[in-house]
């Protein structure tokens, strides 16, 4: 590619990929969305996954449409943008990845999707990715799982404007290596308005931007749906915790608590002790779910073409769960947390953590 740049990210020393394009701001969009995971130096690595923006991607004819946008071949994946109609091509080489990626592809859609190769692929290299975030507190790490709109983000953003001290080291995807060890790994967050951002985290624009957001979210002229979508694609800027020195730890750290989130009926925050098979169960339902959500994919193509390599990327609940058994130590406690309709009022939760 003529003058193209690439910038190379790296998961601690255990999955890398590199992204390439001649477009500054493009890659400038993926050092503040994957920041967390960027290292400076990555000579001499071999790659796991190749990211590249073109030009233009051409659909082979041979590629059977398998689902709405999406088409295949037996080694290969398209992908078509329904806001852009532009394309992304998912491809399985000889011992990685490539992803090639149009001009105008709708960047959260194609950080989405790479987000979720990256997951898939790192679970081949026994990396477990749990549906949860996690903070380091007084040298303790603390991860809380749940399930969506349960509050993990609104969990950690309460402590942090309480305690500016403390490392966000992931969140919404937290990874756990085969020794039970965490992974920093931070990617944007949408800044929805009940979410409690500390206000020196935040620009100008931003601030205007979820007050307008907030005004739409009660608009009662415009339809769900597209009020929706309007507030998602226009008007939520991302922040990603890593330009405030957050998940600056590049190597694996010991986990010092599993929590799961819950809402209850009772009017405070409390600790429920439960067994360990009850916490790893929950934590295991609620990340494969997140999991399988792109995995399908996949399976789309093996029902096409059931000798595919993509097979390989597809993960049964019984080993996905195997693994989030054995990478959670049997010391573990739940954690109910009774969440108000704005998510502002999580008490107590620092003494109890």
């Amino acid at each position: 590619m003529k003058g193209a740049t690439n910038i190379g990210f790296s998961l601690s020393t255990l999955l890398h990929w590199k992204v390439e394009s001649n477009n500054s701001s493009w890659l400038n969009e993926n050092i503040s969305e994957f920041k967390s995971s960027q290292q400076d130096s990555l000579n001499n690595v071999t790659w796991d996954i190749c990211v590249k923006q073109v030009g233009e991607i051409n659909l082979d004819r041979d590629a059977k449409n398998v689902s709405e946008g999406i088409y295949c071949l037996h080694e290969s994946i398209y992908i078509i943008d329904k806001f852009s109609n532009k394309k992304a091509h998912f491809k399985i080489k000889n011992k990685s990845y490539e992803l090639d990626v149009e001009t105008g592809f709708t960047f959260h859609y194609y950080a989405a999707l790479l987000d979720a190769f990256i997951k898939i692929i790192a679970f081949q290299k026994g990396i477990v990715t749990l549906h949860a975030s996690a903070i380091k507190r007084a040298n303790k790490v603390s991860v809380f799982a749940a399930w969506r709109r349960m509050g993990k983000t609104t969990a950690i953003l309460n402590i942090l404007n309480k305690e500016d001290t403390i490392q966000v080291l992931a969140d919404d995807a937290v990874m756990i290596t085969k020794e039970g060890k965490l992974i920093p790994y931070l990617r944007g967050i949408d800044l929805y308005p009940y979410l409690p951002i500390p206000q020196n985290y935040l620009r100008i624009n931003d601030k205007l931007k979820r007050h307008l957001a907030k005004f739409l979210q009660n608009f009662p002229l415009l339809p769900n749906k597209l009020r929706s979508k309007v507030i998602k694609r226009f008007l939520l800027p991302r922040l990603n915790l890593a330009v405030f020195g957050h998940a600056s730890l590049i190597e694996s750290v010991e986990v010092d608590n599993f929590y799961a989130i819950k809402k209850h009926l009772k009017g405070i925050t409390q600790k429920n002790n439960i067994t360990a098979s009850e916490l790893k169960n929950f934590i295991g339902r609620s990340s494969y779910f997140e999991i399988i959500e792109y995995q399908a994919i996949f399976e789309m193509v093996c029902s096409v073409y059931p000798k595919s390599n993509f097979s390989k990327l597809i993960i049964d609940y019984k080993t996905f769960q195997d693994k989030v058994n054995h990478v959670i130590s049997s010391d573990s406690i739940m954690l109910e947390l009774n969440l108000s309709k704005d998510y502002s009022d999580i008490k107590d939760l620092i003494s109890i953590i």
